[in-house]
């Protein structure tokens, strides 16, 4: 009789995790943020926060940049709306990809004026964003708004 290791999973300590980030842009998966998002609407800021903003983006016509500046450069522009989520929200793990070019951020205690600013930025950026690999504008603009509670 020989002795086998057993199988990986088998073993409660091996046993895969959904992943909680993007592997491309490190940002929370939808999974992952809106399961955040309810424990925060059900059990309330940890700090006791006052209301805030949910922030939603979508970043239109993604799949013509796609197609006219490379995969490369769509990849690129979700990474460079995920860095810009993140320095700007005031708590970064609240910010999740929801699909292939839709993210949110909650924003805790902005009011609204500062959501719809933020909102204006990302726009502002993206339509200024060019494309490392080609000296052509890359055309993307965004649909976003905030909701507030």
């Amino acid at each position: 009789m020989t002795a086998t290791a057993p199988r990986q999973q088998d073993n409660p300590d091996h046993r895969q995790r959904p992943t909680e980030r993007d592997a491309l842009t490190g940002v929370r998966t939808r999974r992952a943020f809106l399961g955040e998002l309810d424990r925060l609407l059900r059990d309330g800021a940890p700090d006791g926060g006052r209301a805030g903003a949910l922030l939603v983006l979508d970043i239109d016509h993604f799949q013509l940049t796609n197609d006219t500046s490379g995969r490369a450069a769509g990849d690129e522009l979700l990474r460079s709306v995920a860095r810009t989520l993140i320095e700007k929200s005031p708590v970064s793990q609240l910010v999740g990809r929801l699909d292939g070019d839709e993210f949110a951020a909650v924003l805790p205690e902005f009011t609204e004026p500062q959501a719809l600013a933020l909102a204006t930025e990302l726009r502002s950026r993206l339509c200024e964003r060019r494309s490392d690999r080609r000296s052509r504008p890359v055309s993307a603009s965004r649909s976003s708004g905030p909701a507030r509670s």
